[in-house]
């Protein structure tokens, strides 16, 4: 079975739809349950660069999810 046989079993069947989905509802259940977290550690703190890459790493992550 073929690499490109193998790509469009999975689309056809909805597989990749299916895993993206279940992905993406855990990235943001994560970010719901982190979200107090977040603000009392990383926000209210002064800019450092650990906060710098800490909001780049987890931004980024939730804004390719959804795009």
């Amino acid at each position: 079975m073929s690499l490109s046989t193998i790509n469009s079993v999975f689309v056809q069947d909805g597989y990749v739809t299916q895993y993206t989905n279940s992905g993406s509802t855990l990235l943001f259940y994560d970010y719901l349950l982190t979200l107090d977290d977040e603000i009392e550690f990383i926000w209210k703190k002064s800019w450092s660069i650990g906060k710098v890459l800490f909001i780049i790493s987890r931004y980024y992550s939730l804004i390719a999810a959804v795009v």
